[in-house]
């Protein structure tokens, strides 16, 4: 009997696609995800975008940030002529993970100073940036770091000796070929790419959570909402409802003007728990995160409608639905945040919905951004979801026809 019924549950397993597919390729496919993620991450070669502008004229600085601009460690770019200011925008902006700027003489070591721009949300991408070019420096100009660090022990004795001097000028010389050394973080200097004065919050990470949450909960609960159509379409109640031959597009306009301005709700619910647990000023924003909200919540209805639309039951709609949006959740940033992904995962975050929900409550609350700021991100989830609405539409259309 313990036989049989193994067998009875192994038959069900193997009829079931959608339950196969959640067992053995949903967790695998995550897995390689995240593997891919943290492994990128543990080993510091994280794929940043750094912007750079060297702002010396010395010579020793402009060979230093040539060589670090080519070296491969990171993505980096510059332009001739920017300042420190173009850095921060490009940083602020999110057109860059950090930043460094190369701003004064470095065979100076009493002065000499490397400024790296940190964004809040991203700080480990200054850290593992500073890291770095302690490495480059060490190894391309090792007696700077000596000479600082003499410099400091210095001052604290003193000052030294005129033989003493002699000493270690000639232990520098035997040194500069040894690429072991690490510079002092006596060099480094972290700016905010903020305005500190018009920072929309005071922990930047939790206006990333707020969309990142957001957006995540949006697509489950409206992909949930949205099965109801397989109801109808099974009891024939889509049939009984059409009057004309528009009245398909009718039906399924009415449900996503129905599961938008349930997803709206639920995204102000969020940013109002926001603004009362963390003191995110939602108030402050209000309009600005009502078009943001509007904006996901037509988007994932839309998803959720043309995916419900493919499906032939609520069980294999269930299956679909909770394999793209774990999907997209973890590429698009919802998961993990996207810069501490390899380059490809990047690159395919931007084909998620999630990637651009962060990027406007991200605006709106962290960077300060006004509604042109934000409408590129907007217009995207809004396409997406009105693509998404015609093609359950059509896809409806075809079925009730065969």
């Amino acid at each position: 009997m313990i036989t049989g019924i193994m067998q009875v549950m192994a038959l069900r397993l193997l009829r079931d696609r959608g339950a196969l597919v959640l067992a053995f390729l949903l967790p695998p496919l995550i897995f390689a995800i995240f593997a891919a993620i943290f492994s990128n991450a543990s080993n510091g070669d994280l794929d940043l975008d750094v912007a750079m502008a060297v702002t010396s004229e010395a010579e020793r600085t402009q060979e230093l940030a040539g060589a670090f601009a080519i070296s491969g460690k990171f993505n980096v770019f510059t332009e001739d002529g920017w300042t420190r200011e173009d850095v921060r925008q490009q940083v602020r902006d999110g057109f860059a993970d950090t930043g460094v700027i190369f701003s004064s003489d470095l065979s100076d070591v009493a002065e000499a100073t490397v400024e790296i721009v940190i964004e809040p949300s991203r700080d480990i991408a200054a850290t593992v940036l500073a890291g770095q070019l302690q490495q480059f420096i060490a190894g391309e100009a090792p007696d700077l770091a000596i000479r600082r660090n003499a410099l400091t022990v210095s001052t604290l004795t003193g000052g030294f000796t005129p033989e003493q001097s002699g000493r270690f000028d000639a232990a520098l010389a035997e040194l500069m070929a040894d690429e072991s050394r690490e510079s002092s973080d006596g060099f480094y200097q972290r700016i905010s790419a903020l305005d500190e004065a018009g920072r929309a919050t005071a922990d930047p990470s939790i206006a990333y959570y707020a969309g990142a949450t957001a957006i995540l909960f949006l697509l489950f609960s409206l992909m949930q909402g949205a099965t109801i159509s397989l109801e109808e379409r099974r009891n024939a109640i889509t049939e009984r409802l059409l009057l004309g031959p528009s009245g398909i597009l009718r039906l399924t306009l009415g449900k996503f003007l129905y599961l938008t301005l349930q997803g709206t709700a639920q995204a102000i619910v969020i940013f109002i728990v926001a603004a009362i647990v963390f003191e995110v000023p939602v108030i402050a924003n209000a309009g600005l995160l009502l078009v943001v909200s509007l904006s996901m919540a037509a988007c994932a209805a839309g998803l959720a409608l043309f995916v419900t639309s493919l499906c032939s039951t609520p069980t294999q709609a269930h299956t679909v639905q909770t394999f793209l949006v774990l999907i997209f959740s973890s590429i698009g940033g919802s998961m993990v945040p996207r810069f501490m992904m390899p380059d490809w995962l990047q690159s395919l975050g931007y084909f998620t919905p999630n990637t651009w929900a962060i990027e406007a409550v991200y605006g709106v609350l962290a960077r300060g951004e006004t509604l042109a700021g934000i409408s590129a991100a907007c217009a995207i989830l809004i396409v997406i979801g009105v693509v998404s609405l015609f093609g359950s539409a059509f896809v409806s259309h075809q079925l009730i026809r065969s």
